[in-house]
Parts: C-alpha cells; structure tokens; sequence
C-alpha cells in the first residue's frame, strides 16, 4: 500500500487528470442503456465480468472519434451500407477487445501489489471531484449532465489511475514513441496470454485478431 504511494506519486498526478479528462469528454449516453443497469454479460477475464453498458458505450464512443475524422467519417457515411456495416464489426470486436486488455492490466496491478487500497482510492476520488466541482455547483449535477453513476465515475477515477500507474512501470524508458508504445502493447498481449478470457458476443468478421 505504501510503496504504491511513495512509488508512484508523481505519475498519480498526471493520471488524476487523464481520469478527469476521461470523464468530461468521454462518458457518452447510449440509447436505450441505463447508467445504473450494467445489462448482460458480454464477456469475462477470468471469471469477472465485462457488461453490455461498458460495451456499447465503448463502442459509441469509438463510433464518434471515427465519425470525427475527415476521412473516416467520409467513408462510410454513418457506418450505412455493406462496407461501413463490415467496419462496424470490427470496430465493435476492437472495442470489446479494449475493455479486455484493460481488465487484463488492473487484474495484473492486483497480483503486481500496484492496486490502490480502499483508503488511497478515497483519496484520489476525493481529490478528482475537488477538481471537477471547482467551478461550482454539485457532484448530483455533474454526474447527471455526463449520465453516469457516482459508482461509475469512482471506478473510472481509480482505473485510470492504476492504468497510468502500469504503463510507468512497464514502458521502456528509452526508445522512439513508437517502439515505446509497441512493447506496451506487447506486453499486454503477453499478460494477457495468462489470463482466461471468454467472450460471449458473436461477430460477422471470423478473422480479426485479438489485441492488436
């Protein structure tokens, strides 16, 4: 517990504002689920749960940053047709893929003593609505306008944190951005080899590898 404070203060910090930035910018309504439902059980990493809400509202959210780009959002035209329909596909199988990698890293920051205790999680989460309620009006109001749950927002604030806390620890220190970014994304995969993941979705693309 306290060499995960004493080791990791300094990038704590810059994970306290990728978590908040995280959840102003990136906690879209999806229709038709609710933020207290979690809905079913679209896949599981050794035995716990991903649910339907994280999932669609991943997918939703990587939905519009492709739809955002020029290019992209050209292309397919609001995801209408064969092709675009087929790109949907792949991109819903990515998203999914995302949340599985993600539980994979904070399943590893438990067995790697990196997971924040109860009291050091109420600290950051006390701290990022310090943040986000400094310019007034209440906690009730800001998680309303981002429709999400205080127990969603609380989770996100910790994992962020614990995120930014692995990729520190497992990062090559020296390295082009991009070798760097490639032996994170390595090391996931290798991680992940070890751990049990079950998907209980069905994709039309049979051939789209995992983590990647």
């Amino acid at each position: 517990g306290i060499a995960f404070l004493v080791g990791a203060l300094p990038t704590m910090a810059v994970a306290l504002a990728i978590a908040i930035t995280f959840l102003t910018n990136s906690s879209p309504r999806v229709a038709g689920v609710s933020p207290t439902e979690p809905g079913d059980v679209v896949a599981t990493v050794n035995g716990r749960p991903i649910y339907e809400r994280e999932y669609r509202a991943r997918v939703e959210r990587d939905k519009q940053n492709a739809l955002n780009d020029p290019v992209f959002g050209a292309l397919f035209n609001n995801f209408q047709g064969f092709t675009a329909t087929r790109a949907l596909d792949i991109l819903s199988q990515d998203a999914l893929d995302k949340l599985i990698n993600f539980e994979v890293i904070m399943q590893q920051a438990e067995k790697e003593g990196l997971y924040p205790t109860d009291k050091q999680q109420q600290t950051l989460i006390a701290d990022a609505k310090a943040n986000d309620l400094k310019d007034g009006g209440t906690f009730e109001q800001f998680l309303a306008n981002r429709g999400i749950t205080e127990e969603q927002y609380n989770r996100t604030v910790v994992q962020n944190v614990v995120y930014t806390v692995m990729a520190d620890n497992h990062i090559p220190k020296t390295g082009t951005p991009e070798e760097r970014t490639n032996a994170w994304i390595e090391w996931i995969c290798s991680t992940r080899n070890s751990y049990e993941v079950k998907i209980n979705l069905t994709f039309l693309i049979r051939d789209n590898p995992p983590c990647t």
